[in-house]
């Protein structure tokens, strides 16, 4: 239908659309040959269409997601250079900085930061698209990201993002080692901004430092990996006792699950844990099915009925 519309309708204004289908119809087929050509045509024939920016960049989008940034790459510059104005751009951008990321192009990685700074300084989204990418580079442990981080903090304290950069660079600081300075930023943070709504959301991500510094310590074989467990579980009990109705609530609820049940093998707190977010949250329900997951692959088929039970009761 796709390629019907594109061969036979070619002068309607959204026969554009029709193109962009034959491409992902492709990719999802697993098509290589066939998406690079329908890339190819989108890119002679559409130009002048106003909506090519979206269309471009869902593209790109697809690559990326099916393990392609060495194709979404040259996409998502093609629209920062060609529609610079276009509201796709900085996401383009962005996104270009994350496809360099996973390419481990740090050179494209800089210039992609560069321009970002240099032909969006007025945009209204820059810290949002600043903490995307810090959070992408972070992942890393590349540099740029705790500069990211930081100009967020410093150029826009009272972007609602503000708090969550604040303790990602705390995150930062703790992947390098560096506790004190790390736990001097939660302090700081978390008490700076009472009442503000994504206090939960920066509450749970001070767990999931410590979360993640577990990891590597348990991957290096170092038993100071479980004080950074105990640590994340203590934050997330502060989660479920400060923020018992959030969604947050219910995410530190499946990450306690996780940590009890498969990394500490303490199967009867991840159920204790999993029954706390459960009883009157249904409204959780994605996470409390992720938790469900993690509970039945590590406890007796007893406690799965007891998860379903209270689920459909």
């Amino acid at each position: 239908m796709y390629q019907y519309v594109v061969d036979c309708l070619p002068r309607r204004d959204r026969s554009i659309y029709s193109q962009r289908g034959v491409i992902l119809c492709s990719l999802a087929l697993g098509d290589q040959p066939a998406a690079a050509a329908g890339t190819d045509k989108l890119l002679a024939d559409y130009t002048d269409s106003q909506h090519m920016p979206g269309i471009v960049r869902s593209i790109a989008v697809e690559y990326r997601h099916n393990g392609k940034p060495e194709q979404a790459l040259p996409l998502h510059q093609y629209v920062v250079d060609k529609y610079p104005t276009s509201r796709e751009a900085i996401r383009c951008l962005r996104d270009y900085v994350c496809c360099a990321a996973d390419l481990r192009d740090g050179s494209s990685i800089e210039a992609g930061i560069q321009r970002l700074f240099r032909d969006f300084s007025t945009s209204g989204e820059l810290p949002r698209v600043a903490c995307h990418i810090g959070d992408r580079l972070s992942s890393d442990n590349h540099p740029r990201a705790y500069e990211l981080f930081e100009y967020v903090v410093d150029r826009h304290p009272r972007h609602e993002l503000a708090i969550t950069a604040k303790i990602y660079m705390g995150n930062i600081r703790l992947c390098q080692g560096d506790d004190e300075q790390a736990e001097a930023i939660y302090r700081e943070t978390l008490n700076a901004y009472p009442g503000n709504p994504r206090l939960p959301e920066a509450t749970n991500l001070v767990a999931l430092g410590y979360y993640q510094r577990a990891r590597r310590e348990q991957g290096s074989g170092r038993p100071i990996y479980r004080d950074y467990y105990q640590k994340a579980m203590e934050v997330w009990e502060n989660v479920l006792r400060d923020f018992p109705q959030s969604t947050a609530a219910a995410q530190a609820c499946y990450h306690s699950a996780v940590v009890y049940g498969q990394e500490l093998g303490d199967k009867e707190q991840a159920l204790q844990c999993f029954r706390r977010v459960a009883e009157g949250r249904k409204k959780h329900l994605a996470s409390i099915l992720q938790g469900a997951t993690i509970i039945s692959s590590c406890v007796f088929h007893r406690y799965v009925a007891e998860i379903v039970y209270w689920l459909v009761d």
